[in-house]
């Protein structure tokens, strides 16, 4: 069940412009593209940490 409640709030590019469109049909535009903001931000953070842990692998196997 909590996986499902994950994927709810993973947003993909085409996703953006739905959530766009729907702000400015309820007449939100502001909120919704905060929260766009920080669920990019988030994104941001954990591709650099997944990739940051990729090349510490790869450094590993470098070193051995």
């Amino acid at each position: 069940m909590l996986r499902g409640q994950k994927k709810m709030f993973s947003f993909h590019q085409a996703d953006f412009y739905f959530w766009i469109g729907l702000g400015l049909i309820l007449e939100i535009p502001e909120v919704i593209i905060w929260l766009l903001f920080v669920v990019l931000f988030i994104r941001v953070f954990e591709r650099i940490k997944s990739r940051a842990r990729y090349l510490g692998s790869l450094d590993k196997d470098l070193f051995k």
